[in-house]
């Protein structure tokens, strides 16, 4: 079974090095993100896709905080950037994601705002995929409605 997702930020192992995990961002399903990797990682593992609409710009405050983690490329260049592959415990990585997830503000154009309120999980051949649910809230009279996150917002 094939689900297709968009803006998603997934964390994959090569299950040959121990203790690095690879944070990124993907549109499309996990069939599609497993064969992107399994040329030069054969038993690529998927840990978590987590769907959301903002997954560029939480991908780089992640890195941007975690920087001191990140694995340099092997040979690397005076200027070259450091890689997408986090030397931490998967649980951290997943923890800080989420952490950094909820409460961000979704905000639309209008008085109306989004934030993240729970966190829908379903696994799928070993992967678990997150979906936020949004609370939405209307600035201008403070009502509250629950709604699920819509793939096309932007």
């Amino acid at each position: 079974m094939s689900r297709s997702i968009s803006n998603t930020i997934y964390i994959l192992s090569n299950p040959r090095i121990v203790g690095e995990y690879k944070v990124g961002i993907h549109q499309g399903g996990l069939r599609k993100l497993q064969s992107r990797y399994e040329t030069y990682i054969p038993d690529v593992k998927v840990h978590y896709l987590i769907e959301n609409v903002k997954a560029r710009e939480i991908e780089n405050q992640f890195k941007e905080l975690h920087s001191t983690s990140r694995v340099p490329f092997k040979r690397k260049r005076e200027g070259e950037n450091l890689s997408e592959w986090f030397k931490m415990p998967l649980d951290l990585i997943i923890s800080r994601l989420l952490i950094m997830l909820v409460g961000k503000d979704y905000g639309l154009n209008g008085a109306n705002s989004f934030v993240i309120s729970e966190m829908d999980q379903t696994v799928i051949e070993g992967t678990t995929i997150i979906s936020p649910k949004l609370k939405v809230i209307d600035l201008t009279n403070s009502e509250e409605t629950e709604e699920e996150e819509e793939e096309d917002q932007t």
